[in-house]
């Protein structure tokens, strides 16, 4: 009663620092006199009614330090009381506790706060002048906060539906962009702003975690580069640079789980027509998609990496095909170099056909990599009867690059923007 005496007085002088003394002994009265089979029951409905109690006193004054408090005292204390009682407890009490007052922060945090910094009062708080990055710090904090209780208990008592409590985690975080949208007027546009990019990001990090639990395998591979590439998508679409520089650092782990760890080593598969190489052909799909609809747009530098990821992810998925497919050492050694020399070609071609500077210089950086293979690698390790072949082709490859040369000559010199290295070719 002395602690919540004291909140009230705290809250009607207007002093922050009252009513954080006044809520560290009202945290310590339920720790201490919380005993017996159901103190369980006890201790999380009493820190619910400290958060009402705070709740109501956020509607009318801006005070985000005793939040921190508060929110730091709820996940402590749901901790230790899970380390020994979860399993011996119920599920209903701690779940309604965890959901009750992240609703309660988040609500207060969204219709309240940022209304109340406008009015410039002199609310007594601690720190005002830091409520500015307070604020974001607050917010990324109650909904890690929210998702790490959750998702313990969750796991402890129904383990399966673990990614689902993610996911509903990730359509709280959409309705909360939505809604401040919608209540606009509540924020400064700085504000807005901010409270958005959070919940972009933290939406974003539910759902690639959700999809760690919901998949394995093939189809987590799947959804990875389907996540990354919708988010790359709309970040194209809609030139949000956030959500661009998210989309990459997402393409970096699903590419990755491509390239290092997709778990696809049979080779009693056809050559290209198998899920293996969709997957390959479905990146570089999605790669090519962002390059392209960014191309007329601002921060085209940043984009071209797209295009050259395709590019390599398409000619990596063929080579790893060809790898799975042909089983002679030599003949496979050859089937690289078909595939290398395929992809200069029609790269070169459509480069020089539709001035697509992109594809220029990857044809040529094919060509060179082909090239060099040859003289430096092929000659020295193939069997005589493969070399025979693979001279003939290479050489044959001249004169077609010859001819191409005196289809395109005029482009060729007049691309002013060529190096001399490439002109070489």
């Amino acid at each position: 009663m002395l602690s919540i005496f004291s909140s009230g007085l705290a809250y009607w002088i207007r002093k922050e620092i009252l009513y954080i003394f006044a809520l560290i002994g009202s945290i310590l009265s339920p720790v201490l006199i919380s005993q017996g089979e159901n103190s369980y029951q006890f201790l999380f409905g009493y820190l619910v009614f400290l958060n009402i109690l705070l709740f109501l006193i956020s509607r009318k004054i801006p005070w985000i330090v005793s939040s921190f408090f508060l929110l730091i005292a709820n996940f402590a204390l749901y901790h230790f009381w899970a380390i020994k009682n979860i399993n011996q407890s119920g599920f209903i009490v701690p779940f309604s506790f965890i959901n009750i007052t992240y609703l309660l922060f988040a609500y207060g945090k969204v219709f309240f706060f940022p209304k109340l910094l406008q009015k410039n009062e002199n609310s007594g708080g601690i720190f005002p002048q830091w409520n500015w990055i307070f604020y974001p710090i607050f917010l990324v904090l109650n909904s890690l906060s929210f998702g790490l209780m959750g998702y313990m208990q969750i796991e402890e008592t129904y383990p399966k539906l673990s990614s689902h409590f993610i996911l509903f985690g990730a359509i709280l975080f959409s309705l909360w962009i939505l809604i401040s949208r919608k209540k606009s007027d509540f924020f400064y546009p700085s504000q807005l702003e901010i409270f958005e990019m959070i919940h972009l990001y933290l939406l974003l990090g539910f759902t690639f975690a959700a999809l760690l639990n919901f998949s394995e395998g093939n189809w987590l591979t799947f959804a990875w580069i389907i996540f990354a590439g919708v988010i790359s998508l709309l970040s194209s679409k809609f030139e949000n640079t956030h959500l661009r520089y998210v989309s990459a650092g997402f393409w970096i782990l699903a590419l990755f789980k491509l390239y290092f760890f997709n778990p696809m080593d049979d080779v009693n598969r056809l050559f290209l027509l198998n899920e293996r190489f969709a997957l390959y052909v479905l990146s570089s799909l999605f790669l090519f998609g962002t390059y392209y609809i960014q191309k007329n747009k601002d921060s085209f530098w940043f984009h071209r990496g797209f295009i050259y990821m395709g590019i390599f992810t398409f000619i990596l998925g063929t080579l790893i095909d060809a790898y799975h497919t042909v089983h002679n050492e030599h003949y496979r050694n050859l089937g690289y170099s078909y595939v290398l020399a395929f992809y200069a070609a029609v790269f070169l071609f459509i480069g020089f056909k539709y001035s697509f500077r992109s594809l220029r210089i990857a044809g040529f950086i094919i060509t060179a990599v082909l090239v060099g293979k040859f003289y430096f690698y092929d000659i020295w390790t193939m069997s005589k009867i493969v070399r025979i072949i693979a001279g003939f082709t290479l050489g044959t490859g001249f004169i077609l690059v010859s001819l191409f040369y005196q289809k395109f000559k005029d482009k060729i010199i007049n691309y002013q923007n060529t190096s001399g290295l490439l002109l070489l070719f």
